[in-house]
């Protein structure tokens, strides 16, 4: 005789199922956040190779947004100074290239966004004005004079402070937007004065992206995740 499941039953089996995904569920968010993270350290790494070949043919690592007169679509700011670098083929010569650009060169954008503007990246060089101001950085190259401690400065692979190793100075680090304007623009700033702009204070949104940590790359060139509490305000690791 064959055997049929009552109402009872299937609702067990129903209600076993619910929980075996309620326990899972977490866990397969977890991973795929985690892979996310990995995949953005690992962003961070292609970007900072793409720095170091940039260097080796014009001397000095980018800053975050040039000074050039009669440039366009944003060809002063130091994701498109490396843009050659990144395999970025095709020259820009409207706003629909450096969209497109941006969009296919996956490098400069964070895996864990969920909502890209059409400017934003996940990612910023940092601007070393305090490195350079209060704990003597060099050899460095002011972007512009008088200098102080919000001038942009050129550094280079040698780049170091007395008290402070290579290992522990921030070169390239995650990044929020600035406040969503009432057009819902949102675009990443080419470069971090200091902490408080890295951690979403001032006037910008940090994308709660990798938990409560955030990826980086160091001066040395080593790749990692940090609290922001691991950070000084000066933009090195404490």
């Amino acid at each position: 005789m064959k055997k049929t499941f009552t109402l009872i039953e299937l609702l067990v089996v129903i209600a076993i199922i619910a929980i075996l995904a309620s326990m899972l569920l977490p866990a397969l968010n977890q991973a795929r956040t985690r892979a996310k993270s990995i995949a953005c350290v690992n962003n961070l790494k292609q970007l900072f190779t793409a720095e170091t070949m940039y260097e080796n043919d014009y001397g000095y690592y980018t800053i975050g947004s040039a000074a050039e007169s009669g440039v366009q679509f944003k060809q002063n700011i130091w994701h498109q100074k490396l843009r050659h670098y990144l395999g970025w083929t095709g020259e820009v010569t409207s706003w629909s290239d450096y969209r497109n650009g941006i969009a296919r060169t996956k490098v400069l954008r964070c895996p864990g966004i969920a909502d890209y503007g059409t400017d934003t990246l996940g990612y910023s060089v940092n601007r070393f004005g305090c490195l350079a101001e209060w704990f003597k950085l060099s050899p460095q190259k002011p972007a512009s004079e008088p200098a102080n401690q919000d001038t942009r400065r050129y550094v280079k692979s040698n780049s170091a402070c007395p008290a402070i190793q290579p290992s522990r100075i921030i070169f390239l680090a995650d990044m929020g937007h600035t406040r969503d304007t009432d057009s819902g623009t949102k675009e990443t700033p080419p470069d971090i004065c200091n902490r408080d702009y890295l951690v979403g204070k001032a006037d910008i949104v940090y994308d709660l992206r990798h938990g409560i940590s955030q990826n980086i790359v160091t001066l040395a060139g080593s790749a990692r995740n940090v609290h922001p509490d691991e950070v000084d305000y000066s933009m090195y690791l404490k």
